[in-house]
């Protein structure tokens, strides 16, 4: 049958102009006029073939529009089975890239490189340009979603030909970000960005939101990396605003997640909070776990930052636990295990906390990129220095420091000697702390932070101090004192003043005593109370020193005062630190509680698949027995007397009518759409060329029924029974090596 052609032509052109900005009508529209073309069959037309193609490329691009991603697959399948079946070269490449660009999950990934490299292994010479342009965006988009840097750096070096190209505006924007993405895996954002502006542009020109929003994301990211922060946000915003007038909710909870740590880079916790709680929800009720572990882990960071670790706990937690069900990279897991040692480090725990950051260490995706390896090296490091284990901390500094060789990072090289250092002094290593000082100091560059120059010059202080080098040691201690003043770092000023005294000490009694007396009275203006115990403590030892017992007296009063103030004050800390450890644990294990419920109720829902099974080789049965019976009573038909005869055709009349009954069907369809959470109504939204009984075939086929067994139930002959598997495969756009049954088991 052939269609209108003329109007057919006229709507499909109506809905390429419409995709852009209206995907939630266009996506409707196409799906009520799917259904009519694709009942062509054999009578269709190369127009028909032509229209069909079309509709389900523009219903797909709706689809991806409103981040309806597995829909927009599912179509983009359809449109490549037309391609392969009646069309030409050149619109099957379009429809490989298509469903290439749509393969988004992580176990989606042999198939996207398995259709890159039948893609790659095309003629290009018979192609034009512009097909020849999109094989090389669709390798250099593949090496950019499987984070393979290298390759992407490379397939840009190779792509330059393209820069100067005659390109179409929409291919000029695509070579631009994807310019802009190697631009930012060589390290150099500010060049990233400068391609990702132009690429705006060129989408602002054509208008295209969706690109348009995308971008901005994009954009956004490379502000935050540049500390732009208020650039950010407005692109950020952007981007939101574009993103929910289409009707796109995962893009614009992206959005909302940018803002979020825009506002965490600000400071400003409260607000941080509310945008990354806000985009929880819809992440969830989208069932995308890596998006919302994302989420809680920036709440477990900004719950960390406000001194709420019981929260931050239960959030990294949660994000942990659905990571690892996930089968989610070690990469992102190593966050929530950063959040949830951060937590227990704050909490006093350091046992825990160590237990958690050694299990970061042992990640291989960790050990991979040597600069988180050295982070983690440090981290542990710092846990042993608090559980009162220096040599354990020193050997993973030593570690740290040498994989640091390896790195063109002089700063955290320069950290880790500073780290390594105080434990030297810490152990009594004096010449060893020294030396290593001295190499931090000595390091080129002129782009240190002060802070740290302070450090060093504190540290050489020490060890001064510690050799009675009251001269040398005063002067490194003035240094850093004007550094640390300059920088604002009160407490850190008033501990180097401390030094500083009791370094002033040793050659003049009456000197010291009066710069540390000074010092006590800016800790008393500032009313530091965490220093203030020391500092009384290093008076009185002057004071006795210069031979004013009563006055030392007095002062060593006022430090065993502070003392006993801050033991108590730790008794109380770490009594609301374990409650809210105990806390912590207790919703763990109710967590723990309801996994076992949920594995009960698994197991229950693999009893209910088996009783459908059951109930699907019944319908079987029945038929095999139905059709026995009839098979008898038509051969009694030839029986006298004439009465007999006569009732008996009532009987066969009664039992051809209950074969036709589709009662026991309207109950299996039932008992399998609340097992598999309306597996035919998914099914029929992302394939609906599938006809009634098709989908009954795929519900078998998702039950594991064999062919043979489909073939009884249905009432079929086994050949019509491997023909729907074939229409079906052809229908959904499967490869020869995809495993329907795998497949429709990922549905619902």
């Amino acid at each position: 049958m052939a269609h209108n052609e003329t109007s057919i032509a006229d709507q499909i052109q109506q809905l390429e102009q419409a995709v852009k900005h209206e995907p939630g009508a266009v996506l409707q529209r196409c799906r009520e006029l799917l259904p009519s073309i694709a009942e062509s069959g054999e009578d269709a037309t190369a127009a028909d073939a032509e229209a069909l193609f079309r509709l389900y490329n523009i219903a797909a691009t709706a689809a991806r529009a409103l981040g309806q991603l597995d829909a927009a697959l599912g179509l983009a399948r359809q449109a490549l089975a037309g391609a392969r079946a009646s069309l030409s070269m050149p619109q099957q490449l379009r429809a490989m890239l298509n469903v290439r660009l749509l393969l988004h999950r992580p176990d989606q990934r042999e198939e996207k490189q398995a259709l890159l490299a039948e893609i790659s292994a095309l003629d290009a010479a018979d192609l034009s340009p512009e097909l020849r342009f999109d094989i090389w965006s669709a390798a250099a988009q593949t090496a950019c979603e499987l984070e393979n840097n290298d390759e992407l750096i490379d397939l840009m070096q190779r792509g330059q030909v393209w820069r100067n190209a005659d390109l179409s505006p929409l291919r000029r924007a695509e070579f631009l970000w994807l310019d802009s993405t190697a631009r930012l895996a060589k390290g150099d954002p500010t060049a990233a960005l400068e391609s990702n502006e132009a690429s705006v542009d060129i989408y602002r020109t054509a208008g295209e939101p969706y690109h348009i929003a995308r971008q901005l994301l994009f954009q956004s990211i490379l502000h935050i990396m540049l500390g732009r922060l208020t650039q950010a946000e407005h692109a950020a915003s952007e981007a939101r605003s574009i993103l929910e007038k289409i009707g796109n909710p995962e893009r614009s909870v992206a959005a909302v997640n940018l803002l979020g740590i825009c506002a965490r880079r600000r400071g400003d916790l409260e607000a941080a909070l509310r945008y990354f709680e806000s985009g929880l929800p819809t992440l969830r009720e989208l069932e995308h776990d890596f998006e919302s572990a994302n989420f809680l882990n920036n709440i477990a960071d900004v719950h960390n930052a406000a001194g709420n670790y019981g929260l931050a706990l239960r959030n990294a937690f949660e994000a942990l636990e659905l990571l690892r069900s996930s089968g989610t990279g070690s990469l992102r897991q190593e966050v929530s295990l950063h959040q949830i040692s951060q937590a227990y480090m704050n909490l006093g725990d350091h046992e825990r906390a160590l237990s958690y950051t050694l299990e970061m260490l042992e990640m291989p995706d960790v050990r991979r990129y040597p600069e988180m390896h050295i982070q983690t090296l440090l981290l542990v490091g710092r846990l042993y220095t608090r559980i009162g284990d220096p040599r354990r901390a020193e050997e993973f500094h030593t570690e740290g420091l040498q994989l640091s060789r390896s790195l063109d990072n002089p700063s955290l090289r320069r950290e880790l000697l500073v780290n390594l250092a105080k434990l030297k002094i810490t152990t009594g290593e004096i010449d060893a702390a020294e030396k290593l000082l001295l190499q931090a100091r000595d390091m080129p560059g002129d782009d240190f932070d002060a802070l740290q120059d302070a450090e060093i010059l504190r540290g050489l202080g020490d060890v001064c101090l510690r050799r009675a080098q009251a001269d040398k040691g005063r002067l490194l201690f003035v240094g850093a004192l004007e550094i640390l003043e300059k920088a604002g770092a009160a407490e850190d000023v008033m501990t180097t003043r401390r030094a500083l005294g009791e370094l002033i000490l040793q050659r003049n009694a009456a000197e010291g005593l009066q710069h540390l007396l000074e010092t006590l009275h800016m800790a008393e203006t500032q009313k530091s109370e965490t220093l203030l115990p020391e500092i009384h403590h290093a008076v009185a030892e002057a004071l006795r020193a210069n031979g004013d017992a009563a006055a030392a007296l007095k002062h060593y009063d006022a430090y065993m005062a502070g003392m006993q103030t801050r033991q108590d004050r730790m008794s109380e800390q770490r009594l609301a630190n374990l409650r809210v450890l105990h806390e912590v644990d207790d919703a763990r294990r109710s967590a723990e509680m309801l996994r076992l419920e949920n594995r009960h109720l698994q197991e229950d829902l693999a009893e209910r698949e088996r009783e459908l099974t059951s109930k699907a080789l019944f319908l079987s049965n029945r038929n095999d027995l139905l059709a026995r019976l009839n098979t008898s009573l038509r051969r009694l038909q030839h029986a006298p007397p004439h009465e007999f005869k006569r009732s008996l055709n009532e009987v066969v009349r009664t039992l051809e009518s209950a074969r036709q009954e589709d009662d026991d069907w309207l109950q299996f369809d039932e008992r399998l759409n609340a097992v598999h959470q309306n597996f035919l109504e998914k099914m029929s939204a992302s394939y609906p060329q599938l006809s009634p009984t098709e989908l009954r075939v795929c519900s078998l086929i998702r039950l594991n029924c064999a062919t043979k067994d489909i073939a009884r139930i249905m009432n079929v002959s086994s050949r019509s029974a491997e023909m729907y598997r074939y229409r079906i495969r052809r229908k959904m756009a499967l490869a020869s090596g995809d495993n329907l049954q795998s497949i429709l088991a990922g549905i619902g």
